[in-house]
């Protein structure tokens, strides 16, 4: 199993999980010092609660460059991770920046409609 919701409900797989229309991206919580241990969330429409994953758990999505160093407090630095709403690309070459191009993944990944019967309750 993927993930479960408080609610009952439980994804069997990423790919599951990410292509349920019930479920969108709402939210980054970002450890710029340690980008692997922030975590994504999530809205799960039918119980109107959140989840929050780690994002290390969607590390293997990028396959971009890896950059090294933090930029987070530097003067160039444009601060989206002070967001958790700023679900956007982020122009610096960080080595948080895979978590944002993973979310870019994320918000163009397809959607379904899964029957009611589907879900485990």
């Amino acid at each position: 199993m993927f993930k479960a919701c408080s609610c009952g409900q439980e994804w069997d797989t990423l790919e599951r999980f990410l292509s349920d229309e019930g479920v969108g991206l709402c939210g980054y919580f970002a450890l710029p010092m340690h980008p692997e241990l922030s975590a994504i969330a999530f809205n799960h429409h039918a119980c109107k609660s959140t989840m929050a994953i780690s994002a290390f758990e969607f590390k293997h999505m990028y396959q971009g460059p890896v950059f090294q160093g933090n930029h987070y407090h530097h003067v160039d630095c444009v601060g989206a991770c002070k967001d958790s709403t700023n679900l956007e690309s982020c122009p610096m070459h960080c080595e948080c920046v895979w978590v944002r191009e993973v979310m870019q993944i994320i918000r163009n990944w397809p959607k379904q409609n899964f029957v009611a019967a589907d879900s485990k309750e």
